[in-house]
């Protein structure tokens, strides 16, 4: 395959996967072979057969709300006589006419085959890092997952206009008076504690982690004995893991990560009509 021809291939994904999102399924149905085989982020989703990946793509279409893509990235990873492979990722986020709100990372792996010298799909993989949330049983697409993102802007908001504070003496004996939802997360050293707040600034602070974790009133989350988190700031959950924004990881440890997890998740299925989150 020519190299022209396969970086018109990779901005050909990109094309098909703005669509596919803005709800037109059947545009990339077109470029699937008789034989192709597609594997999708959730555990039912294993098919093989043009057929059978029309039946499923239509269905999740069925249920989705249009998404447009950010911090797109695509990379040809390989290219021989007759195929090329491109995997990519972008940020899949509701369209505002959504009547709920989902933000997530999607990984794909596309393989693409010349036949009679038109360039069809034989292989597409999908994986997704917020597959550690649950799925409603019998949803074709994360609209659960919407719903709880949507709740979660909702209690940020609530959270943003808070009254509650926290006092904190630093090292240089300096007072600083923080909200518990400022904080991304705080890790314990010896008798102290290092607070990180969302905007980047560390606090060297002067009490125990457990007495911050009482002073948060319910804002921050034990994760471990050493470290609290910010509900809020948690981007996902790997086993025994957990991802914040920013893109730090801190251990759960094993014993604890069920436990944990639907603590977490707790946090967005909680009723929001409350004055203080």
């Amino acid at each position: 395959m020519l190299k022209d021809t396969a970086l018109q291939i990779l901005d050909q994904t990109r094309s098909v996967l703005e669509s596919y999102w803005q709800g037109n399924c059947e545009e990339i149905l077109t470029y699937f072979a008789e034989d192709s085989t597609w594997i999708g982020a959730q555990l039912e989703q294993f098919y093989q057969g043009k057929v059978h990946i029309a039946q499923a793509i239509r269905q999740i279409s069925a249920e989705m709300k249009p998404c447009y893509l950010l911090h797109q990235e695509y990379r040809l990873v390989h290219r021989d006589k007759n195929s090329c492979t491109v995997m990519g990722k972008y940020l899949a986020t509701t369209d505002e006419t959504a009547e709920y709100f989902l933000q997530g990372w999607q990984r794909v792996t596309f393989l693409w085959v010349l036949e009679d010298e038109i360039p069809k799909i034989r292989h597409c993989h999908v994986s997704n890092p917020i597959g550690e949330l649950k799925v409603a049983k019998g949803e074709a697409f994360v609209n659960t997952i919407g719903k709880m993102a949507y709740q979660f802007l909702k209690l940020h908001q609530q959270a943003t206009h808070s009254k509650q504070r926290i006092m904190v003496l630093d090292r240089s004996d300096t007072m600083h008076f923080i909200s518990p939802y400022e904080i991304a997360y705080a890790t314990a050293d010896r008798h102290n504690t290092n607070i990180v707040l969302i905007h980047g600034q560390e606090i060297f602070a002067r009490l125990k982690i457990t007495d911050l974790l009482e002073q948060a009133d319910g804002g921050l989350v034990a994760i471990h004995r050493s470290h609290l988190v910010n509900p809020f700031y948690v981007s996902h959950l790997e086993k025994q893991t957990a991802v914040l924004r920013s893109g730090v990881r801190l251990p759960i440890p094993e014993k604890k990560y069920t436990e944990i997890r639907e603590r977490l998740q707790a946090v967005f299925s909680a009723p929001s009509e409350t004055s203080e989150p």
